[in-house]
């Protein structure tokens, strides 16, 4: 299947010049350097397209974990900006940065859809995604029910651009046992595009997570 070529996105303000997707690492990496906590940079993994989904940790791992999530929808770069910006404040050295991580560890992906914001779109770039159907397959008594099974249902995607194609919206898949999820639960013996995407490595700790 052809790939749809990305959309033009209108020139950044001199302000989010520092802030660009495609100079993210390079920027974090310098936050690293002059931060006064521990501070630290790492890619969890790569976008089919080869882009990196960065982690920024701050603070000590020992303090309660909150998780920043931005820019699940590639298209809201507010989000984006956001985040960075609030990055940028945790490498001060000042009272109300040493207050919050007197409690808290600090995690933040700034941007964990790139594909989806190169090509300004809402999902990732996954176009072999089936057509959104955000129906459940279960009972009032949350069992799945049988008649409804393998009709491809639970999935979450997202029309691209006005075309007939589909990809996955970010936003939709938090499960961490990928088993549990809709999509799976719902199509137990549906073969196609994707309706059992392989799970991604991962475990979820205790703590809280907001997404941007």
């Amino acid at each position: 299947m052809a790939q749809p070529a990305p959309a033009a996105r209108q020139p950044l303000a001199p302000s989010e010049q520092a802030s660009r997707p495609d100079q993210l690492g390079r920027s974090l990496r310098a936050f690293e350097r002059r931060a006064a906590a521990p501070f630290d940079v790492e890619s969890v993994g790569r976008t089919r397209r080869g882009r990196d989904i960065l982690l920024v940790k701050i603070g000590d791992p020992t303090k309660t974990p909150v998780l920043v999530i931005a820019s699940q929808h590639g298209n809201e770069a507010t989000g984006f900006q956001s985040a960075y910006e609030l990055i940028g404040r945790f490498t001060r050295d000042n009272e109300q940065v040493d207050d919050v991580l007197d409690e808290l560890y600090v995690l933040v992906m700034p941007l964990v859809n790139p594909d989806g914001y190169a090509f300004d779109t809402r999902g990732n770039t996954d176009f072999t995604a089936p057509p959104r159907d955000s129906r459940d397959c279960f009972a009032e008594d949350g069992s799945v029910d049988p008649a409804l099974l393998n009709q491809g249902r639970g999935v979450f995607s997202t029309q691209y651009d006005e075309t007939d194609e589909y990809s996955y919206d970010v936003n939709r898949y938090h499960w961490a046992d990928w088993s549990q999820s809709w999509q799976v639960r719902c199509n137990p013996d549906l073969e196609g595009r994707h309706l059992r995407p392989r799970p991604e490595p991962g475990r979820r700790g205790q703590g809280r997570t907001r997404g941007l």
